[in-house]
């Protein structure tokens, strides 16, 4: 069976580590410049690179949203900004437009690209020709269903992501506090409550 990967955001640097420190495999973060994580802290490029050797030293990764819808006056300093990124450490780019993509998969080989959400795919033909593209993930509509997605997955073989955005704010809290302190009592760690609280919003935090 595949791994399933745990994904979680991660608004500032403290919250980075905490979640990383207590089980999940990766985290995704916003830039201070070209996302659309805009209720978060998000990242200097400083954070970026200490948020990078921290999860690597864990053997866990950093992914980094580039999904604003890029106008003219976006585009003048995008290279250099996705070029001081890659130096960071970054092991993948979350991300829409097509010449992003393009840019990162020309420019730099080894960083992955996963398609964001915002991109709304929703059927295996779009997702076999974004595979087709060198898109190495497709983060798929928040209204694909499990069929829609199963589907997907049959046909493309292709590794795709579902985000549970129907669930309701108290679900998700009560979902993530269960599935956290269930963990914390295998792994038999003590937490403080700030901890957990932090940890815990890192889980249900949204796009």
């Amino acid at each position: 069976m595949t791994k399933v990967e745990l994904l979680s955001p991660a608004g500032d640097l403290e919250r980075l580590k905490i979640t990383l420190l207590y089980g999940a495999d990766a985290v995704y973060i916003g830039g201070q410049s070209y996302s659309l994580r805009a209720n978060a802290t998000n990242f200097s490029l400083e954070e970026i690179k200490e948020g990078c050797t921290f999860a690597h030293n864990l053997n866990k990764k950093v992914y980094l949203t580039l999904n604003i819808v890029f106008h003219n006056e976006d585009m003048q300093d995008v290279e250099s900004y996705i070029d001081k990124v890659v130096a960071c450490g970054i092991d993948a780019f979350i991300v829409s437009d097509p010449f992003i993509i393009s840019y990162i998969k020309n420019k730099h080989k080894n960083v992955e690209v996963h398609l964001s959400t915002q991109n709304s795919t929703s059927n295996y033909k779009a997702v076999e020709y974004f595979k087709n593209e060198g898109v190495d993930r497709v983060v798929l509509a928040r209204e694909v269903g499990k069929t829609g997605m199963q589907e997907i997955i049959e046909k493309t073989v292709k590794y795709v992501e579902q985000t549970s955005k129907d669930l309701s704010c108290k679900e998700k809290k009560n979902k993530a506090l269960k599935k956290s302190l269930e963990w914390m009592k295998e792994k038999k760690i003590n937490i403080s409550d700030t901890e957990l609280e932090i940890l815990i919003e890192s889980a249900v935090n949204c796009l």
